[in-house]
């Protein structure tokens, strides 16, 4: 925490603001106050007789506000950063975040009644410096009337009042139902006043109707050894906060229900309505992993595959290569499926899996989906008694669900309804992938249709009965399979990465953790890798393929890490992306077999993301920065113990935040319309 003394704000208050609870500003002063939610607007011309002021905020209460700056910046210019001082130690500005000339932050705390003064620093894209400062009023919840006549501030201690006692709460005693409430107020010597306050319980209430019994099915028992994220678990009360400033998936209390909650979809949804599989996806598994995405530029049809405008409805489909392409170790994969209402056949028709291992079949005649390994039935179930109906000539959606990042568990759902999970699924392979059938099993034709195929590194809410996407907006690989489109559609929009790609996704990369220091320990922020190394173990002889990640290097270092190569990606003796060493600004590509560098860009911008991208075809690979091609290089490597954020396991920048990497992306395949990269898609 910085300390900025008041005179120092100038918040256009009086000296003794600190200590009055009245709100109205000095008469010269002119004063511009944010309405309810609304962003505050700053005034163009000088601020040096402006009273900024926010709308209050609840003691100890997080609070996002909004600012909109475009009366004071140049126009096209974007703000680059915004750091937040408050002048009251107890009060925090964090999880700033900014779209073009406006920033939101996080303000949060404030032990007592008072207006904070919060300097807030804005550095633009194009070097600009603004400051500004706003008055923060800390004020309490509520009151709450304890006989005497008196209202009395709950949990304030704050400057006095024009008519009310200000007292601390000393014990809250709970009451048996139907006793009265009871206030006892105690004076010291120096007068200073505290309530001991008696709360009687409520009445039980009637015990509700006994629910239907589910299914038995397998369960499962957190044994102790899974670090589970309790960052979602916010030790909050929803009377006390507003829940449009809570992001989704996060925990709070009700207390007037004595429960546990989560938001979800802008609603407390109470979690004893939830399985145990749900809450534990809020899992912590970032044991320092990237995700990844492994995508299939195309798919191609078996024999006698026939894709027409209702989509494939004869044969199978796989990844039009033949490279061993590994799975990641999270990934969803999800198809729209129809059977005929009419259809009452004893089969059990293929619609998902991999060749060889895990699929899902589903049988019309029967009435039940199964789970197969290899060509082993291994679990089965009456999808009836899943309050699903599939037989009403209609689309439905089918998720296979890798999640070998936590406890090793594959899940399946049909409709957003869970029917099983399952054990590891060992190593997968992309190219093993198939649609409708495999060779071992094949289905008749227009016994089952099957549209929109979708691959993502970003996994669905696994709450059962939960509401399934329309759209694919956040699929890597998308492909419709109506009328032959079966190429990845998603390439349509360059070869930009997803940016919603999470750090937690899977761990096809693996962090560095040495023993002998401190310093050699992988370590990551919510940007991303920011300290040691990471490795890339698979064994890919690519020729033609698509690469990307954001990267971001931090100027503070430009003196004191000249003298090592601060490498994006790359491994010793053979390559590295980066900047050169003895520079503090000249980014080039290395080529460590022929002796040769060659600059990419001569002054890398500092402080900023950016992207870096490498289209490779032919062992010939082109290499864009920000959608920008800098040039051609000879490329012919294996991917296996390539090194992101350094060379080797100790050849990288120890220095924490020199360079933080993120968002890793690759395609087995060259990029569609690379050379027309849209620049408006970088971060």
């Amino acid at each position: 925490m910085v300390y900025i003394p008041q005179k120092e704000l100038n918040c256009g208050s009086s000296s003794d603001d600190n200590a009055s609870t009245d709100d109205t500003a000095a008469n010269d002063n002119t004063v511009v106050t944010q309405e309810n939610r609304n962003p505050l607007v700053l005034p163009s011309g000088c601020l040096s007789s402006t009273v900024l002021k926010l709308s209050c905020k609840g003691i100890q209460a997080k609070k996002y506000y909004s600012f909109d700056l475009s009366n004071r910046m140049i126009s096209g210019d974007t703000i680059n950063k915004v750091e937040v001082y408050p002048n009251d130690d107890t009060v925090t500005g964090t999880q700033a975040t900014y779209d073009k000339q406006s920033f939101k932050v996080l303000l949060a705390g404030g032990e007592s009644i008072t207006n904070v003064g919060i300097l807030f620093i804005i550095t633009t894209l194009s070097g600009e410096v603004l400051k500004f400062t706003c008055v923060l009023p800390i004020r309490p919840e509520g009151v709450l009337q304890v006989g005497l006549g008196a209202n009395y501030v709950m949990g304030g201690q704050g400057p006095s009042g024009k008519g009310a006692l200000n007292l601390d709460i000393g014990t809250v005693d709970t009451l048996l139902p139907g006793q009265n409430a009871t206030a006892d107020i105690i004076h010291d010597e120096d007068g200073k006043g505290t309530i001991n306050l008696g709360i009687p319980q409520g009445a039980a209430g009637a015990n509700g109707k006994d629910g239907t019994n589910g299914q038995d099915g397998k369960s499962y028992i957190n044994d102790g050894t899974v670090d589970l994220n309790i960052k979602s678990l916010q030790l909050g009360d929803i009377q006390t906060i507003d829940i449009s400033d809570v992001p989704d998936g996060r925990i709070f209390i009700d207390r007037k229900n004595n429960q546990l909650v989560i938001k979800q979809n802008n609603q407390w949804v109470p979690l004893n309505n939830m399985s145990n599989f749900e809450l534990e996806t809020t899992y912590k598994n970032n044991t320092g992993t990237f995700p990844i995405n492994f995508a299939p530029v195309k798919l191609v049809g078996s024999a006698g595959a026939v894709s027409g405008a209702t989509g494939l409805t004869a044969g199978y489909l796989s990844p039009d290569t033949t490279k061993g392409l590994p799975t990641p170790t999270t990934m969803l994969i999800r198809v729209d499926f129809k059977i005929s209402s009419t259809d009452t056949t004893d089969s059990d028709y293929y619609i998902l899996g991999y060749e060889g291992s895990f699929n899902i079949r589903i049988n019309p005649g029967k009435k039940t989906v199964s789970f197969y390994n290899a060509q082993t039935k291994s679990y089965s179930i009456d999808y009836s008694k899943l309050t699903i109906n599939l037989h009403d000539d209609k689309f439905h959606t089918a998720y296979f669900i890798l999640n070998n990042g936590y406890k090793g568990y594959t899940c399946f759902a049909i409709d957003g309804v869970y029917f099983n999970r399952e054990l590891p699924t060992g190593n997968l392979y992309l190219t093993n992938l198939r649609v409708r059938g495999n060779k071992n099993n094949t289905v008749t034709a227009n016994a089952l249709t099957i549209k929109n195929l979708g691959i993502s590194s970003k996994l669905p809410s696994l709450l059962n009965n939960q509401m399934v996407p329309t759209d694919f907006t956040e699929f890597e690989g998308y492909y419709t399979l109506i009328n032959n489109a079966l190429e990845n559609k998603q390439l349509e929009q360059g070869i930009l990465l997803k940016p919603y790609s999470n750090l937690d996704s899977l761990n096809t990369i693996i962090p560095i953790y040495m023993n002998d220091s401190s310093n050699n320990m992988a370590a990551f922020d919510e940007d991303g890798l920011c300290k040691g190394t990471g490795l890339m173990t698979t064994a890919l002889a690519l020729d033609t393929f698509t690469f990307e990640c954001y990267f971001k290097y931090n100027s503070i270092y430009d003196n004191t890490a000249t003298s090592s190569r601060r490498s994006i990606i790359g491994k010793f003796g053979l390559f590295s992306i980066g900047i050169a060493a003895n520079s503090n600004s000249k980014f080039t590509y290395k080529d460590y077999a022929s002796d040769t560098e060659t600059t990419l860009i001569d002054d890398i911008q500092k402080d900023r993301w950016h992207t870096l991208a490498i289209s490779c075809k032919n062992n010939i690979a082109s290499i864009f920065v920000d959608g920008v091609k800098k040039g051609n290089v000879a490329f012919n490597f294996s991917w296996n113990y390539i090194f992101f954020r350094g060379l080797g396991y100790k050849d990288y920048v120890p220095l924490e935040n020199t360079i933080v990497i993120k968002n890793i992306s690759m395609i087995v395949g060259q990029a569609k319309y690379y050379n027309d990269y849209d620049l408006s898609l970088t971060p």
